[in-house]
């Protein structure tokens, strides 16, 4: 495996649980949840956020550089992070939410642990996908930026891949197209460079583990979208690609009813 791939995925990994975790305790230590407490948390959340999302471009920057072999060079930050990130959408819209949702529930009159452990679900997941709508947006950045590159693979990290990214990872993107991501995806990329594409040897690597974790098992919750039929063959999902009103191309279960926002 790569050690530059492999730090440059775990440096995010690392950035998006840091970030999420520092914001579920921002929940937790509010002591109250009313709209003067909504208000306070999003201004103690958002800017937090921010930096990880520019440390992720900083991040993106520097990996794609070096597969390059160049220097960083400096991506646009105020176009990546923020708003920018949720196509014009405030973080401090996204980061009400929650409260939104748990209001909602106490009306319809939902048990209170409930509502929490969704709420916080909800915060965790939003910081997450924050940190990588940011590193996605920073890797088109510096993609379409290069002539030199034709197009780039997703690249599984095995830490919390899915059944979705592992469908994905077949498909070769164009340079300029933005990767479609689903909430809480921790996919990279990796670019084409003429005719060398080492993200399909990468991804062959990463998908047999990915098997190899569930191959006999019957837990079918084990990895996010991964299923096993009944003689323990992991089953993947039919996957499409929607385009999603704040997330951009989002990764979907054809399976399923889907609508764009």
């Amino acid at each position: 495996m790569d050690r530059f791939l492999l730090a440059y995925q775990t440096s995010l990994f690392r950035l998006r649980r840091r970030t999420a975790a520092a914001a579920v305790i921002a929940w937790d230590r509010l002591g109250a949840w009313n709209q003067v407490d909504a208000d306070r948390f999003v201004d103690m959340v958002t800017p937090v956020v921010a930096a990880s999302q520019t440390q992720a471009v900083a991040l993106t920057d520097a990996y794609l550089s070096t597969r390059l072999g160049e220097q960083p060079v400096g991506l646009d930050t105020n176009r990546l992070i923020g708003a920018a990130a949720r196509r014009g959408t405030e973080p401090s819209v996204v980061y009400q939410r929650p409260f939104i949702q748990m209001w909602q529930g106490l009306g319809e009159h939902k048990e209170w642990a409930a509502l929490t452990d969704g709420a916080r679900h909800r915060i965790a997941m939003a910081v997450r996908t924050d940190v990588q709508l940011a590193a996605r947006g920073a890797a088109n950045q510096r993609i379409s930026g290069d002539q030199r590159i034709v197009g780039y693979r997703r690249v599984l990290t095995g830490l919390e891949s899915c059944g979705f990214c592992a469908v994905a990872t077949t498909q070769r993107y164009g340079r300029g197209q933005l990767l479609p991501l689903h909430p809480g995806c921790d996919c990279t990329v990796e670019p084409i460079i003429g005719d060398s594409d080492p993200g399909r040897v990468i991804n062959r690597q990463r998908l047999d583990a990915l098997y190899a974790e569930v191959d006999g098992s019957t837990d079918r919750t084990k990895l996010s979208h991964i299923t096993v039929d009944s003689d323990g063959r992991p089953v993947l999902p039919d996957v499409v690609t929607i385009d999603h009103g704040e997330l951009g191309p989002t990764l979907a279960d054809a399976a399923h009813n889907n609508t764009t926002l």
